[in-house]
Parts: C-alpha cells; structure tokens; sequence
C-alpha cells in the first residue's frame, strides 16, 4: 500500500512567469521549455530574493528554500534543495572543542545579524526531497549536521547523492519510517 506524500513543489517555468502559485503544482504537468537555461545559482537565489521576499502564511514557499529541477532529474530522478542559512549558526556544535563550543556560544549571543548566510544544497531521490525540506525547517539538531561536510561526506554516495535515510539513521540510531508502505 502506498501513502501520499504531501506535495510541497511550486513550479515556476520561467523567470518571466508573471504570477507564481501559492500553492503546490498538481503533478501532471505539461511540457515546457525552461526560462532558466544556464541561470547561475547566483541568479536563481536573486529571483527567489526578489519574488518570495517573505514567508506567506497559507504556503510552503519561502525565500530561504528553493527545489531544482536540472538536467539529471529526470535521468536518475534526484533533485537538488538548497538552503540559505548562517554559517555562524549552522555549525556543528558536535564536532567542537569546549573552547571552541564557548567561543561559538559567545559569538552567536553577539551575532549583529549582517549577513553572513550561504546557500548550501544538497542532491536527493525525488521521493526524499520533502523528507529533507521538513528537517532543514524543523530539526535543528540533525539540519546541523546537513551543514557538516564530513557527515556529509560519509553520506554522499559517488554520484553525489545524499543518502537521506542512513544519514538519518546515523544521526539518529533509528530507523526512519518510509514514506512508502
């Protein structure tokens, strides 16, 4: 038995798409040639900057979070999520000496909120990509460690494919459930 997963994609086609929807894209959709051809991730960011600039009530779209689609989606059915975080704050507080863990408590208490945030992305199965947007919003602890490179590392396959789950699982020492009965 298969349970639905929550659609949480709001496709937008083209730069030039005059209204994006609040609301998730109701899979089928219709061919269509992109407007993002060749976009730098640098441009994508700026767009999402200057059409999302706040987190609407009643949506999962958000500025700090966008999913892309790229020409290995369709081919091995990955997608990549990418996140804007600090990288003050998003370190990982597991890894740190007690000086060093100090020295970060300090710093982030004196934290003036200029911008020293990135955009860090990760590749997915398809079917993990809400998986891994909940626990960027929500699980702090474990999203620390989607900021460490060396877990990451440990979790990556060779085609460059987080393995969610086990990764998870390492964190955790559970088992997490399937979306998939």
């Amino acid at each position: 038995m298969n349970t639905q997963q929550h659609n949480f994609f709001s496709l937008v086609r083209t730069p030039s798409q005059e209204t994006i929807s609040y609301k998730p894209t109701e899979p089928p959709t219709t061919s269509f040639e992109t407007g993002f051809l060749n976009y730098t991730r640098s441009q994508i960011s700026d767009f999402i900057a200057d059409r999302i600039p706040t987190c609407l009530s009643g949506t999962n779209l958000e500025p700090s979070h966008y999913v892309l689609l790229d020409e290995r989606s369709a081919r091995d059915n990955t997608v990549i999520i990418a996140d804007f975080d600090s990288k003050l704050f998003m370190r990982d507080i597991e890894t740190m000496t007690n000086e060093e863990s100090d020295q970060w408590m300090i710093e982030c208490d004196n934290h003036d909120g200029s911008s020293d945030s990135v955009w860090r992305e990760w590749r997915v199965k398809f079917e993990e990509a809400e998986e891994l947007a909940t626990f960027l919003d929500f699980l702090d602890d474990f999203r620390h460690k989607l900021y460490n490179d060396n877990f990451l590392a440990e979790h990556t396959d060779a085609c460059g494919v987080l393995q969610l789950r086990p990764a998870f699982k390492a964190w955790a020492g559970v088992e997490m459930a399937s979306s998939r009965a």
